[in-house]
């Protein structure tokens, strides 16, 4: 494995420290907090700094939000069924959210039995696009078994993303209910990005359990619409009518542009960018079938396209192929055959002394090297009787890429080896560059991108209503308790920091809620406590389950 990424994030705290050691106006103990002020911004921005975790809270944006809730409260003056409206879509929310939680219960339970009946839950995919399926509904993203290590960039810029949209729900259903924000900020440790809003806490708590349900509920909720919107993009095909318009041409219905091949596999000599895949083998990569991926379901070796006939072969003259050889054909061999320079061809209906045969498998597989190409069989029928029909045995792991290269004739690459190291070296995409200067990788991350988008928004959702006391959860649910007892909670003077995934210094400190009828208030503490467990019991069995099996597959 390279080690310039290690080398790239060391560099880059590295840089992060030595500059925070410039700016400091004099020396102080760790953490280094620095504060500067914006005049343009009227705000004030404070970052502290603590080994690999930098933390970045600003007051510049209250304003704009105080001026939110101004228009806001104006619109409950002027157009009060609007204001009822924006209400009522984040009152929804709130129901959403409650089969969310139920949801995230049911879903954790569901892949704990998964894992400790026996199924496969971690599967390694080289591509996010592939037709494997796992019984298990949960999968960890992990860079460089579950993801490629080149969709870090990519994965991380997609979570901060999910993180923001999730974080502008709350900011938002506070400028609804006028609920002052104290400041917004964002936070960085090691590779992993976390933004988070903050709102006082006497100012939530003077709201009703709807509000304080709606306000707690309104990260969650809006990861669910992005994740909605995305799909429904996708559904609409509307990267089929933006891409066009941007220079870049479909070429699915007749291949797989190559955006990609890694400098050190000897296909990077072959597969210049740009060049347009349009055969494995025998096989055309063509789009009819939208629920299958051709090229990874062919390169992957998919079981599900292992029940065809045999494969097409070559008409050989008889006597020709019986006068040849047959030690690469020897099954004390193996695969290892498959690196001479003969390869092993098999022949059908013919006498079992003359099935296999050794012959060069260039001018059979490339015939652009041959004078007459070969006659294409399935069996020996299609040749006559002087003829034998003989194919590649599959052993052998050769595999054929029909290339057509726009500035070039078309060409045929012999890859000599297992098929999964072209799905690991060789990235493709479906949209091909109508212009040089366009980068012809750019559809290809730009799906990358929203694709992990949907995906985290939808994990933020899930995980967000855990009810844990560092998670949206946890505010929700006694919300929810006292929505159900009808009663008010009051909390303590401390500022409560709404955060997705907190990653920053500011833990949210423990809720110290009561309730008028102390009967109720014990019964919504043991109801918390015990969903809690509940939740953090389900968790660390995945985890440990999860971990369980990897170590006996490996």
């Amino acid at each position: 494995m390279d080690a310039w990424p290690a080398l790239a994030l060391a560099a880059f705290w590295l840089a992060v420290h030595v500059l925070s050691r410039l700016l400091a106006v004099r020396p102080s103990a760790l953490p280094t907090t620095h504060t500067r002020t914006h005049r343009r911004l009227r705000g004030s921005t404070q970052w502290s700094l603590r080994a690999l975790h930098l933390r970045v809270q600003s007051t510049a944006f209250n304003g704009a939000h105080d001026a939110l809730t101004a228009a806001l409260a104006r619109l409950r003056v002027t157009h009060v069924r609007m204001h009822d409206v924006l209400r009522m879509f984040y009152n929804v929310g709130s129901v959403v959210a409650i089969a969310g939680m139920a949801g995230a219960l049911v879903l954790m339970a569901w892949t704990a039995a998964q894992l400790v009946g026996g199924a496969e839950g971690g599967q390694t995919l080289s591509r996010r696009d592939g037709v494997r399926r796992s019984a298990v509904p949960v999968h960890a993203i992990i860079p460089g078994l579950t993801v490629p290590l080149a969709h870090v960039p990519v994965l991380l810029l997609a979570l901060l993303t999910a993180q923001v949209v999730h974080e502008a729900g709350h900011a938002l259903v506070a400028a609804i209910d006028s609920v002052p924000l104290l400041s917004t900020g964002f936070s960085l440790t090691l590779v992993f990005p976390s933004a988070f809003v903050g709102l006082s806490a006497p100012a939530t708590a003077a709201l009703p359990p709807p509000a304080r349900m709606r306000l707690a509920s309104a990260g969650a909720f809006h990861n669910l619409v992005l994740c909605a919107v995305l799909a429904a993009a996708a559904a609409l095909r509307t990267g089929h009518a933006l891409w066009p318009l941007l220079g870049y041409t479909d070429v699915s219905t007749w291949g797989r542009v190559v955006v990609g091949v890694d400098q050190d596999s000897p296909l990077a000599a072959f597969l210049p960018l740009g060049a347009i895949v349009t055969k494995i083998d025998d096989t055309l990569l063509l789009a009819a079938d939208t629920e299958t991926d051709l090229w990874t379901a062919l390169l992957a070796a998919d079981p599900m396209l292992q029940e065809d006939d045999a494969p097409m072969g070559w008409c050989i003259e008889r006597s020709w192929f019986v006068d040849q050889p047959t030690s690469c054909c020897d099954a004390r061999l193996g695969a290892s055959s498959a690196l001479l320079p003969l390869a092993c061809f098999a022949s059908y209906n013919v006498p079992l002394a003359m099935d296999e045969r050794c012959l060069d498998p260039l001018p059979y597989l490339d015939d652009s090297t041959a004078p007459a190409p070969a006659r294409r069989c399935m069996s020996a029928v299609d040749c006559g009787v002087h003829h034998v029909c003989a194919a590649v045995r599959p052993d052998q792991q050769l595999t054929r890429l029909a290339v057509h290269v726009p500035t070039r004739a078309d060409s045929v690459v012999v890859w000599n080896g297992p098929k999964h190291e072209i799905l690991r070296d060789v990235d493709v995409g479906a949209w091909g560059a109508r212009y040089r200067l366009l980068p012809v990788r750019l559809p290809v991350w730009v799906g990358t991108f929203f694709g992990y988008v949907e995906t985290l928004s939808m994990s933020l959702f899930f995980l967000n209503l855990v009810p844990l006391r560092f998670l949206d959860g946890a505010p929700f649910l006694d919300a929810l308790a006292d929505a159900v007892l009808s009663e008010r909670s009051v909390v303590g003077d401390n500022d409560l920091a709404l955060e997705a995934l907190e990653g920053g210094e500011g833990r949210v400190r423990e809720r110290n809620w009561r309730v008028t009828d102390e009967a109720h208030g014990r019964w919504k503490l043991r109801l918390q406590r015990v969903l809690e467990l509940v939740f953090a019991m389900l968790i660390v069995s995945c985890i440990v389950l999860a971990l369980v099996r990897t170590s006996w597959r490996t």
